[in-house]
């Protein structure tokens, strides 16, 4: 994070797929994510839909652990 915004990152073996993220502005949410815009691994490859499936499952399962509620 840099002031009100940032990256979650997931990281499978040498390839990362992040997703933006922002501080929000109301009480429901403590973070805002773009997940829409995981598209391409680090590498520049195209992330497959069970591969953007995955990455997704792993933010929601960190946010749950981390007590981070999100709005996706």
């Amino acid at each position: 994070m840099s002031g009100r915004s940032g990256a979650l990152v997931y990281v499978e073996g040498t390839r990362e797929a992040s997703a933006y993220v922002e501080v929000s502005g109301v009480p429901e949410y403590a973070l805002l994510v773009w997940a829409s815009r995981i598209e391409r691994w680090s590498t520049g490859e195209a992330l497959t839909e069970a591969e953007r499936a995955r990455v997704l499952d792993a933010y929601r399962a960190w946010a749950r652990r981390e007590g981070v509620a999100c709005q996706w």
